[in-house]
């Protein structure tokens, strides 16, 4: 069954989503949120991040929200978490009462602490949600190289319709139940990340850092743990998959 997909973002893994559900035979729109961003994409289809990239033909490209979003049957969220509470309140009026909205950032809005699926419901209202994570680094996408990731959604037809959609044959996409851990490993794991970066630079060595990885990861199902998460999703592909691919 064809879906429209519309993408809020145009990043490395924006692009590279658009791509693969293009390539699927859905109708997908990308909207950018500058319009000459937005121009250019639509005449380049590339991106100087993404070597040998190509976006496909088929995927339109605009800055209107109107054009991008309307009829749209699930809408993913590209936006960094600084961004996407603004970003959401504008497209949210376009957004038909059943379309649902799949999230792909890591991290948590900084002025609430609040993930990103909390903001998403709390500026488009009741809706199906579902974030997709994991250990993928988007220029690896981009070459079609074997990858996994995790659709966790309170909503399980919701999920088993974002596996179909993104699923390909080199890409594996598992589904959870738990969307808070998904998000709380997605985010958390950038703090353990930049630290194993600065161990890097001081040369402190691989025992350093496998002692980090280790105790960061304990510190990480401790938060989940409080905050509602299953502890088998951070010992999965979103949690000490996602980790190690960082």
């Amino acid at each position: 069954m064809q879906h429209t997909i519309a993408i809020a973002g145009d990043g490395q893994m924006a692009l590279v989503l658009a791509s693969i559900v293009a390539q699927a035979g859905h109708e997908t729109r990308l909207w950018s949120p500058f319009p000459e961003d937005a121009k250019l994409l639509a005449h380049t289809r590339s991106n100087m991040r993404l070597a040998n990239f190509q976006l496909p033909a088929q995927v339109r490209v605009s800055a209107s929200i109107e054009e991008i979003f309307a009829g749209a049957t699930v809408a993913v969220s590209a936006i960094p978490a600084q961004f996407a509470r603004a970003t959401w309140q504008r497209i949210a009026p376009t957004l038909m009462k059943d379309t649902g909205i799949v999230t792909v950032t890591k991290g948590v809005e900084v002025s609430s602490l609040c993930p990103p699926l909390d903001v998403l419901e709390a500026v488009t209202g009741k809706r199906p949600f579902a974030v997709l994570s994991g250990p993928t680094i988007a220029s690896e996408l981009a070459r079609q190289l074997p990858a996994t990731l995790l659709c966790a959604s309170d909503h399980e037809h919701f999920a088993a319709l974002v596996q179909g959609i993104f699923s390909r044959p080199w890409l594996r996409i598992y589904t959870s139940q738990d969307p808070i851990g998904v998000e709380i490993a997605g985010a958390a794991k950038n703090v353990v990340a930049l630290a194993a970066g600065i161990l890097d630079g001081l040369e402190m060595g691989f025992n350093a850092k496998s002692a980090l990885l280790a105790r960061g990861l304990a510190e990480i199902v401790r938060l989940g743990l409080a905050m509602g998460a299953k502890q088998e999703t951070f010992f999965g592909i979103a949690g000490v998959g996602d980790l190690a691919t960082t």
